[in-house]
């Protein structure tokens, strides 16, 4: 390379340095040091430099930034560490069992809090290789993630490249500050309005179209790395602070260390307070535990870590008008109260909808038909109403009746004994039908993808299926589908409507949905179990149910006295188990359901799983996991129950075999084993089976 071209690349990393420099500040810090035009003229300037000398092109250049990049579906990926949730605390007596209950595991050893904003948004996962950029995921479900690099890659704050070793995962939230919702929301190309701005940031973030993105302007602040060891940091606030040296953004300026719980309540009250005056939209906070060293000794339940919560503010109180209410039927035929209100914003939401339980709770709380009421949003959960405001009351309000017939298929409600709620009890009812359907697609159950409520509805209301098994024939009726008409309505920039028709169904979306469908037949036979419904029986006790029996055959013929053996079970549960069985609409419905192919056994996914010679030490031995691995614990745990026909407990104790040690191990566990000489496992031996 000859001196002028050095000059030109030390030109080019300079540039890329100070727009990056300024991107940190513009959109991390909100405290820019140039003027926009300043930066155009950078910006143009290294856009130049790059065209003119392609070989110094750069992946992590600023340049590659305005996205562009059309896909047809965002690809699934495994998190290499699970994404927990949090747990959530709803006033002061929440945070302080939490804090005694850290107390009493940790013997009062000292330790301090970290109190951060909890950003409305949608959280990601950001992984670099070597320093680079390598990829973003979504949380997904916690285990597998969508992969959305080109678009995480619009968001100008978050940096391409990172003066970084080891390779890396920060995790955080994408957002977008309250300007640039409502700047998005003004724009008259957008065919709906975003009701808030955490649905208007998801919705950015997972177009296919990563142009879209980009001209979001979104936003990021990162709080966690899973792998701080390999970094050499011991704490959630060292964490911070290192983020901020690597011009990660973070929301430092509004992260503060704690010495303990009375400090915490006391910054808590600050941000209740100020929780208006964010540039972008908060739902909370969150409170860690700062020592990482306390981490795995605290521990973590299947889906929390233990030693985190998140306080959920005081929930916000409008008043709005009750117009009508809606009477529905849901999948048990239980009848649903769904109160239509004068449309309000209640917590960044536009609620024009809530839940009123059911009559006797109307009852109660004196609501009427054109009622001032009180709404309320705790917890991020629907809408509810509070009470009527009686003194409000001019006359025209009407007193609303208990139905007596179904909405659907008019047929006489039943009150069960001992219940307050209402069934319709016809079994050929529309619209219980129609939910139990979805119910059995739904992702709990059978997961048939693509599969929504408004499809079910027009297959139903078409005559091409009356309950969920008919699903199972509908590749044998193509004609039928593609004869669908569906209705949808245009408004122009002029605000005029045109009504138009298409085809519910076309080649491509017929294929896609009876693949989804053919590919149920193969799931193992707890998510059938958990699809037909049965009283009590949801995802947990399917799953119990199903390693206890092997087979839906083997279920059916059970009596009381052994569903009863099985874990998560109980007395009415074994009890509706058995009638269900013995009812033969449901025995017509299993005996459909095989000959169309369902599988009706359990399915171990490690059945085929070998164990080396090496490794048959392992078996039916008791294990205890500290520490991070590059597995997620469920994993681990699964694989010694079915592989090693091992057990996995929390604590370590004179009947534990075996101590599996991995990254940022508690120190309570390893000193324990130690005390007992209980072996340690420092490598995963699962990765070589």
């Amino acid at each position: 390379m000859n001196e002028n071209k050095d000059k030109i690349l030390l030109k080019i990393e300079s540039l890329r340095k100070k727009i990056n420099q300024a991107n940190y500040e513009y959109y991390a810090l909100e405290d820019p040091s140039i003027q926009d035009y300043e930066y155009d003229l950078l910006l143009k300037k290294l856009n130049e430099l790059e065209s003119e000398y392609p070989e110094f092109a750069s992946s992590d250049s600023p340049t590659k930034r305005v996205g562009g990049y059309v896909s047809k579906k965002f690809n699934k990926v495994k998190h290499e560490v699970q994404m927990m949730s949090l747990s959530n605390a709803f006033d002061e007596n929440d945070l302080i069992k939490f804090d005694t209950d850290i107390k009493r595991i940790l013997d009062n050893k000292p330790f301090s809090y970290v109190v951060e904003p909890k950003i409305d948004g949608l959280s990601i996962s950001v992984k670099y290789k070597d320093g680079m950029f390598f990829q973003a995921l979504t949380r997904g479900d916690g285990t597998i993630g969508e992969d959305v690099s080109a678009n995480i890659k619009t968001i100008k704050s978050i940096p391409l490249k990172i003066e970084c070793k080891s390779d890396l995962e920060i995790r955080g939230e994408v957002f977008l500050t309250k300007k640039n919702f409502l700047k998005i929301n003004e724009d008259p190309a957008l065919p709906k309005k975003f009701a808030n701005a955490r649905n208007a940031a998801s919705g950015s973030l997972r177009n296919l179209d990563s142009t879209v993105t980009a001209k979001r302007n979104l936003s990021a602040f990162f709080y966690y790395i899973p792998k701080t060891k390999e970094i050499g940091i011991d704490s959630q606030i060292d964490t911070i602070k290192w983020m901020q040296n690597h011009l990660i953004p973070t929301a430092a300026i509004h992260i503060t260390n704690c010495k303990n719980i009375n400090e915490v309540l006391h910054r808590i009250k600050e941000l209740t307070v100020k929780r208006n005056d964010f540039l972008f939209d908060i739902d909370g906070i969150v409170i860690k535990v700062n020592e990482f060293k306390y981490y795995d000794e605290i521990g973590y339940t299947s889906k929390f870590p233990k030693w985190a919560i998140a306080y959920k503010f005081p929930a916000t109180v409008k008043r709005t008008k009750l117009l009508s209410i809606d009477i529905t039927v849901g999948r048990t035929g239980r009848i649903n109260y769904i109160a239509n209100l004068v449309p309000t914003q209640l917590e960044g939401s536009l609620i024009q909808k809530a839940t009123l339980h059911n009559f006797d709770y109307i009852c109660e709380k004196e609501i009427m038909i054109n009622d001032t009421v009180e709404i309320y949003k705790a917890g991020d959960v629907i809408p509810k109403i509070i009470c009527s405001i009686k003194e409000l009351r001019d006359g025209s309000e009407i007193k609303f009746e208990e139905p007596k017939n179904c909405p659907c298929c008019n047929s006489k409600l039943v009150k069960n004994q001992e219940e307050v709620d209402l069934y319709c009890v016809n079994n050929n009812c529309q619209e219980k039908r129609i939910q139990q359907i979805q119910y059995f697609a739904s992702r709990d159950a059978m997961n048939i993808e693509g599969l929504s409520i408004s499809i079910i509805r027009q297959l139903y209301e078409n005559n091409l299926i009356q309950d969920a098994i008919d699903l199972y024939d509908l590749h044998l009726k193509k004609k039928q589908l593609f004869a669908i008409e569906q209705k949808f309505v245009k408004k122009d920039e002029n605000g005029i409507e045109t009504e138009f028709v298409r085809y519910l169904f076309r080649d491509k979306s017929f294929k896609n949905l009876i693949n989804s469908i053919e590919n149920t037949k193969k799931n193992s036979m707890e998510k059938f179990l958990t699809g037909v419904g049965i009283k009590y029986v949801g995802v947990t006790a399917a799953k119990a149910l199903a390693k206890h029996f092997k087979t839906i055959e083997e279920l059916a013929s059970a009596e009381e006295s052994e569903i009863l053996k099985v874990e998560d079970t109980g007395v009415k549960m074994s009890n509706v188990i058995v009638n269900w069985f013995n009812d033969p609409k449901n025995q017509d419905l299993l005996w459909r359901a095989k000959k169309c192919g369902i599988n009706f056994n359990y399915i171990n996914e490690y059945q085929n799983t070998t164990i080396k010679k090496e490794f048959e030490i392992y078996k039916n031995k008791t294990f205890v996991i500290t520490g991070n691995f590059n597995k997620p614990r469920k994993e681990i745990s699964d694989l010694i129950e079915n592989v090693f026909n091992g057990k996995v407990t929390s604590s370590v104790s004179k009947r534990t075999d075996y101590l599996i040690v991995g990254e940022n191990p508690g120190d309570t566990k390893l000193q324990k084993a130690n005390e007992l000489k209980i072996p340690l496992i420092d490598k995963p031996f699962w990765d070589g089976l």
